[in-house]
């Protein structure tokens, strides 16, 4: 028998696709990502926690860990009272079993922005942290409907996303944009001479070409610290973004996560490429 879908629940559920992370790439070979490409880990949750786990539809899985990514709730889930902000973690705290974690993962993640036009959807979004330093593909979002009633979550927590997991960036931020630059320009033999020009909004750093290098910049690199999702633990890691010139033509603008362990590429990426086939609700912070 057909299932019937109400006006209302179209809506929402309008509302929580526009929110999902789509990785969409426009057949770009230069597309990498570690995190699409892991084996994920058969996760299962013993019966008994089970029992005690609040009704939801697993409607997509991570494919690094193999855990909800996208849970769907029913119509009739309980109201969750207070705050937006304070309901979502609620909601996490509840939901958290799905992924395997502790309390403590919910209570690090950090607050990004509230959607809430005053009709429609309430969606909280949380960034999932380690000790203020952000998880890359980190973002959880909470979708309630106007009575606050929970109908979705798109995102997984991750059990290593708190303090007690903080590790050491063995590489500075300069090193991670040198790797990335050679990655980006192999034809250049040596590593770029760089130059830090300061800090930078979003928790940056910036960084200038001292000399040419057969290319140069057509705005200073920028990077931060994260951590990356690898299966069950997380690698410290810088994402970046470059913008390079060379004989006059301009490559775009890539985005790179190069581990801070080993110096490998975690992630890259065209972010114009990225930009035009990934529909955004909402610009960056």
């Amino acid at each position: 028998m057909a299932t019937k879908i109400s006006r209302s629940s179209s809506a929402l559920l309008m509302a929580l696709l526009s929110l999902a992370v789509f990785d969409v790439e426009a057949k770009d070979l230069t597309h990498q990502d570690a995190w699409l490409n892991a084996a994920p880990a058969v996760k299962s949750v013993q019966s008994a926690t089970l029992a005690t786990l609040p009704t939801a539809y697993v409607a997509s899985k991570d494919p690094s860990r193999g855990v909800p990514a996208m849970l769907m709730l029913p119509a009739n889930s309980p109201v969750v009272r207070g705050a937006p902000v304070k309901a979502a973690r609620n909601q996490l705290h509840a939901l958290r079993d799905h992924w395997g974690v502790s309390n403590s993962v919910v209570r690090a993640t950090r607050h990004r922005m509230t959607h809430d036009t005053g009709r429609g959807a309430i969606i909280v979004v949380l960034q999932q942290t380690v000790a203020g330093v952000e998880v890359f593909h980190g973002d959880v979002k909470v979708l309630f409907d106007r009575s606050q009633r929970p109908r979705a979550v798109s995102g997984s927590l991750h059990p290593a996303a708190h303090a007690g997991h903080a590790q050491t960036f063995a590489l500075a931020s300069g090193e991670a944009i040198g790797l990335a630059l050679r990655d980006l320009h192999p034809e250049v033999p040596q590593f770029a001479p760089l130059r830090s020009t300061g800090a930078a909004p979003g928790g940056y750093e910036r960084f200038d070409l001292v000399a040419p290098m057969g290319y140069v910049f057509r705005r200073p690199a920028r990077a931060k610290p994260v951590y990356f999702p690898e299966g069950e633990s997380l690698e410290p890691a810088y994402f970046l973004e470059l913008q390079t010139e060379q004989l006059g033509e301009d490559a775009g603008v890539f985005q790179y996560v190069i581990s801070a362990t080993d110096g490998r590429v975690l992630s890259r990426r065209s972010a114009t490429d990225y930009e035009t086939f990934q529909y955004r609700v909402w610009a960056e912070e």
